[in-house]
């Protein structure tokens, strides 16, 4: 046996080695491309959408997508990007919060590239932005909203967190559309994405406001807070017409219901499809994308075209 074992050794000792290098590299060149996602909070339906839809884009362009759940702050969001840089990813996708541009500028310039989705970074060093129009977010609920009302009544406005693109792009879109009908803006508050806000905010509406007939909210977890405040004003949310934006499970429930009027989908699984698309093929080939940034159309879903659920 001692001499099968030595006779082998000798025969490897001579093997070329030149062989078990090649075999090394078609290893390597078969794993996966490694991407990093800094997500902003994996609790928010549209963020775990995004990470899902992503993971699935990842492995048909042959990538691996690496999760890091920030939980909804930026300094951990900012953190969480050079970690991944340290753990060796190629590239990084990323819904950008607030305050996060030097990190996504360190990754850049160590060799990093970064493609956005969702928001818009305040950085000209992203390799590609691929996300909703969010103006047309606001503009398709606007249409919706004065034509359900006859082009007369009134409105009451959520925004999203200020400093944030899609926050300032969808009150763009919607005030653009509401101040050219005759539907009168009644108020318009930033409640920070946040359903508690939201809420804490509609009920003083109710009090102030007591004719309103619509609701516009940013995203859905608002529009789901002042639902809930109408409930707790004994108003009967589906008296009223309540709009927003994702798509979210319980906002397609409650359009099911009849308690919620309409939400505008951002369509995640597009804008992680195209973000990674883009980034990959600019990894493994250098292929710059067609543009730097890449518009995706919303879509807008009532009780007439809610897919069952």
């Amino acid at each position: 046996m001692q001499a099968m074992v030595a006779a082998i050794s000798i025969v490897l000792s001579f093997w070329p080695a030149s062989v078990f290098g090649a075999s090394t590299e078609t290893a390597a060149a078969d794993e996966p491309t490694l991407l990093g996602m800094p997500s902003v909070d994996m609790r928010h339906p549209f963020h775990a959408a995004l990470y899902s839809e992503g993971a699935k884009a990842a492995e048909h362009f042959g990538a691996k997508l690496v999760l890091a759940d920030s939980q909804g702050y930026a300094n951990n969001q900012t953190k969480n990007i050079k970690d991944l840089v340290a753990q060796g990813v190629r590239g990084i996708v990323i819904s950008p919060m607030p305050g996060v541009e030097f990190a996504i500028d360190d990754a850049v310039r160590a060799g990093v590239p970064v493609a956005t989705v969702d928001n818009v970074a305040k950085t000209d060093k992203v390799l590609v932005h691929a996300g909703v129009d969010n103006v047309e977010v606001g503009r398709a609920a606007a249409r919706f909203i004065i034509e359900k009302l006859g082009n007369k009544g009134s409105v009451i406005e959520f925004e999203g967190l200020p400093g944030q693109s899609a926050t300032t792009d969808r009150k763009a879109g919607f005030d653009e559309v509401i101040k050219a009908s005759k539907v009168k803006l009644l108020t318009s508050q930033p409640a920070s994405w946040s359903r508690n806000t939201a809420h804490m905010f509609m009920a003083t509406a109710v009090k102030t406001y007591p004719g309103f007939d619509a609701v516009f909210a940013a995203n859905d977890d608002m529009i789901l807070g002042a639902m809930d405040a109408l409930t707790a004003a004994n108003i009967d949310p589906a008296s009223k017409l309540l709009v927003g934006v994702d798509a979210t499970p319980e906002a397609l429930r409650s359009i099911r219901s009849g308690q919620l009027s309409a939400t505008v989908d951002q369509v995640p699984s597009r804008q992680a499809q195209k973000a990674i698309e883009y980034l990959v093929g600019y990894i493994k080939n250098k292929t710059m994308p067609p543009q730097k940034v890449v518009l995706i159309e919303p879509e807008l879903i009532t009780k007439d075209s809610v897919p069952s659920g």
